[in-house]
């Protein structure tokens, strides 16, 4: 038991009644109250509220110095589509016959390219690669060679005869799709067999 003595009287910090000790002392006893700390105690909804208020309090900064909601960001992780496919898809496993039903033209699914046998969602962009946009000729397929080469009439994915520039190029276009958007699945391809495409007739050179 605490105790604090001074000028005669004796203070316990045990209940509020003053007391005499004994009948031969003038020592008196007496409480102090002890006060519970106050506490700052915020409920679910009040969290929510704060939340809420920080985020349109961001997105009109955004919207002040950049003119967008997102500080200027575009990529996959403001998508839709990708958020959707994180939650509810599962990764797959497609053949070209399957892939070339994601070219945009049925209502409803979303639009898919392949990229040496990577299939990558592009939905977010459908005025470029949806029906009437300048590189739909591109979607529901896998057109590695395409990117390659920049032979726009050889829309395939043979690359057996592809010279280093052509494969950096291919790997530049592929970096480009991994960071806009995001990967599905892959398409497995029938083996190529014979020769190549003639490189002679290429054209579109230089397109993209």
């Amino acid at each position: 038991m605490d105790e604090l003595k001074y000028r005669g009287v004796k203070v316990i910090h045990k209940s509020n009644k003053v007391e005499e000790l004994d009948d031969n002392t003038t020592e008196k006893t007496t409480t102090i109250p002890q006060d519970d700390d106050d506490t700052i105690s915020f409920s679910f909804f009040d969290i929510i509220r704060m939340l809420l208020g920080l985020l349109v309090l961001l997105v009109s900064i955004s919207w002040w110095f950049t003119g967008t909601g997102t500080f200027g960001y575009e990529g996959k992780l403001i998508d839709p589509h990708f958020l959707k496919f994180q939650i509810f898809g599962s990764y797959l496993n497609l053949t070209d016959l399957e892939l070339s039903k994601f070219n945009g033209s049925i209502e409803g699914k979303p639009i898919y390219i392949g990229i040496n046998g990577t299939v990558f969602d592009v939905s977010s962009s459908p005025g470029i690669y949806g029906p009437g946009g300048s590189y739909n000729y591109l979607a529901g397929k896998d057109c590695a060679r395409a990117y390659a080469t920049n032979c726009l009439n050889q829309l395939n994915y043979d690359i057996r005869d592809l010279e280093p520039s052509e494969k950096r190029r291919l790997k530049g276009w592929y970096e480009f799709f991994e960071k806009k958007y995001f990967k599905v699945g892959v398409v497995n391809h029938e083996p190529l067999v014979g020769p190549g495409p003639d490189r002679s007739d290429c054209r579109g050179k230089n397109h993209y």
